[in-house]
Order: structure tokens, then C-alpha cells, then sequence
């Protein structure tokens, strides 16, 4: 299960040309077995819990027709 926010903002720079910056996160809800190490591969146990994580990034240039 996961849920997504986000903030987008657009700023004109001219006539034809727009600058826009994005920004987003979610929280996801995740469950995992956990290990001590790779080699030896002791089991610890099951995990589970929700997560934030960044979910998008973006900087565009806009050309308006």
C-alpha cells in the first residue's frame, strides 16, 4: 500500500518559456525479512512498518506554443 503527495509550481520566464520545479513523497508500507549479514545469512526476524520516501523530483523547461 502506498500513498503519493505532491507539490508542483510553474513561474513564466517570457512570452514562450516557463520554468516548473515538482516536488513529491510517499508514504509506503512495506514488510521484509531481515538477515545479520549476506555471507552467513542469519535470519533475525520479519519487519514491517511505513516508510517516507521521496517519490518524485523534477525541474523542467516549458516552450509554449
Amino acid at each position: 500500500a502506498a500513498s503519493d503527495v505532491y507539490k508542483r509550481q510553474a513561474y513564466p520566464l517570457s512570452k514562450t518559456w516557463n520554468i516548473e520545479w515538482e516536488l513529491g513523497g510517499a508514504a509506503v508500507w512495506a514488510r521484509y525479512n531481515e538477515y545479520r549479514c549476506r555471507e552467513c545469512g542469519a535470519f533475525l526476524g520479519r519487519k514491517h512498518g511505513w516508510y517516507l520516501i521521496p517519490s518524485r523530483v523534477a525541474l523542467n523547461m516549458i516552450y509554449l506554443f
